[in-house]
Formats: structure tokens, C-alpha cells, sequence
């Protein structure tokens, strides 16, 4: 009979690891009643080559209805001054996960976008594997966890306390009739009500209304305005005097003035050229009437004549 030992490498927390290992010499002890024992190689030396991923397990925390945001970053270093090409993937159902690069030459470093927005309460898991075109390289899986939490986000501040409007009017009479315009405002809103009271029992919602009286006299008219949030304004006053009497029409206009005519002539041999030098005090001079003394006349402002 005869035993034999193995090395075990443990296996520590830390960078996941992907090794190519070549065959060692194995101890082993023969009883004597064994004359020869030939034993072949059988177990695994130490690295020859080694691509290395930091960190080697992935794990975040978001509250439910999150945005997306980005992981941390998985680093992957080459030993023995390797650069071996390298892809990734991952399972395409895990449509929380996405990579920035599936592919690259090592060293180099591969992104992770975590998206939780969509995601019930729970812990989703996916596995990114990372293949080197070099043979003696194996595949690197390094395990994604992402803890999505039932908690909700905080609730936004309340909206700042509304503000009342602020009633205003005009407003113009003639006889017993007023026309009222109203020019309430609101500081941070509309005004969406209008409450009119006209002094002799009369009211209207109305924005602008109109009122006419029923006897001459002087009437308090008040307007309180309400806001889209039901905030209510302070009443504002003013005093409509009216009168049955409409008031005296305005003078009529002066007389017309005349016009002035006057002009200037010069002659050679039989032809003469007359310039008006006419003018009208209030107006202008709009038509000329000429007569030559021989029968000709003229509507031009400045004629010649022969």
C-alpha cells in the first residue's frame, strides 16, 4: 500500500483570478513490499500566465423608483507582461445590467451601468463573463448583485403658501350708466373670481360690468377678487357720482376765415408768368380761379398767359 499527498491551494477573499497551471511532481510514500513505483505527473504548478479583475464581486444598493446611475469599475490587470485580448458578456435577460465595452485588450478597465429604476424590492444577479483570446488564459466570471430597497425616496417640499390677489378698477359714467374695468392682479397665481356690489343693492360676477343707477347721487362701489387657489383678496373701494343730466356738449369750433388772394406778375412782349402769394389765416388755400382781361382764365396756382 501507499499514500499520496496533494498540494491544495486555498482559495482567498480578493481579486477574481483566471490561472493556466502545468504539471508538477507529486510526493508519495511505498511500503516495502513495492520494488519499483514509476508515478507520472499529476497535479498543478503555479501560474504561468494570470488576468486578474478587482474588484472580483460587484454589489450595489438602490431604493426603489431610482434613477440610473453608474457602478463602480472592474479593473482587469494582465501578468508576466501579457496583453491578451479579452471579451465580455453577460446574461442579455438582465436588462438591469449593461457594459460600457465588451471587449478591449488587458490591461484595461470595464464600466458597469446598474439601471434600478424599473426594479421591484429584491436582489438581482448576473454573472459577467470576461474570455481572453489566449488559449492559456481561462474565462473570468466575476458575480454583479444588485439590492434594490423597499424604501421610498423622500417626499418634495411643500409648495410655498399662496398669495391673495390684489383687487383694482377703473372706471367711466355717463348720465346714470358706469362702465367698470377691472385690474386685479395675483402675485403668484390668477384671478379667477369677481364680486362687484354697485352701493344701491346691485351686484355682478362680472369681470368688467356695466351698471346704471336709478337716481342721481354718489354710490360706494366695491371689489373683492378670489384667486385659482380660492384665496380671497381685501375688498377695494371707490365712489361713483352720477347724474341724470348728461353734461353740456363741448363750444362748437370757430368760424371759418376767408382765405386772402394776392399774386405777382412779369411780362416780356406779349406773354406773362403770374405767381399767387395768396394765404388763408386758418387753413390752407385748396383752389385758384385766374381771369386775363381778354376772355383767358386759369385754375392753376401760378399761369402764364398770351
Amino acid at each position: 500500500m501507499f499514500a499520496v499527498q496533494r498540494q491544495v491551494q486555498k482559495v482567498h477573499s480578493g481579486p477574481a483570478t483566471m490561472v493556466t497551471t502545468r504539471p508538477a511532481l507529486a510526493s508519495f510514500a511505498a511500503l516495502a513490499l513495492l520494488t519499483s513505483c514509476s508515478v507520472a505527473s499529476l497535479f498543478d504548478a503555479p501560474p504561468s500566465k494570470v488576468i486578474a479583475v478587482t474588484p472580483p464581486r460587484v454589489v450595489e444598493t438602490a431604493p426603489v423608483g431610482d434613477t440610473m446611475r453608474s457602478s463602480a469599475l472592474a479593473i482587469l490587470s494582465a501578468s508576466r507582461n501579457a496583453a491578451p485580448q479579452w471579451t465580455a458578456q453577460h446574461n442579455p435577460d438582465a436588462a438591469w445590467l449593461t457594459l460600457a465595452a465588451t471587449g478591449g485588450t488587458a490591461p484595461d478597465t470595464l464600466r458597469l451601468t446598474l439601471d434600478p429604476k424599473d426594479l421591484t424590492p429584491g436582489i438581482y444577479r448576473d454573472t459577467i463573463a470576461i474570455d481572453p483570446s489566449d488559449p492559456g488564459i481561462a474565462t473570468v466570471r466575476v458575480p454583479v448583485e444588485l439590492h434594490i430597497l423597499a424604501s421610498a425616496p423622500p417626499p418634495p417640499p411643500p409648495p410655498p403658501p399662496n398669495q391673495p390677489p390684489v383687487a383694482s378698477f377703473t372706471f367711466s359714467c355717463n348720465g346714470l350708466g358706469c362702465d367698470f374695468t377691472s385690474t386685479s392682479s395675483d402675485p403668484d397665481g390668477t384671478v379667477a373670481g369677481y364680486s362687484w356690489t354697485f352701493g344701491d343693492g346691485g351686484t355682478s360676477p362680472a369681470r368688467n360690468p356695466s351698471h346704471t343707477y336709478s337716481a342721481d347721487g354718489s354710490y360706494p362701489v366695491r371689489l373683492t377678487v378670489t384667486d385659482n387657489q380660492g384665496a380671497q383678496s381685501t375688498p377695494t373701494s371707490q365712489t361713483v357720482t352720477v347724474s341724470a343730466v348728461p353734461p353740456p356738449p363741448p363750444p362748437p369750433p370757430p368760424p371759418n376765415q376767408p382765405p386772402v388772394a394776392s399774386f405777382t406778375f412779369s411780362c416780356n412782349g406779349l406773354g406773362c408768368d403770374f405767381t399767387s402769394t395768396s394765404s388763408d389765416p386758418d387753413g390752407t388755400v385748396a383752389s385758384y380761379s385766374w381771369t386775363f382781361g381778354d376772355g383767358g382764365t386759369s385754375p392753376a396756382r401760378n399761369p402764364s398767359h398770351t
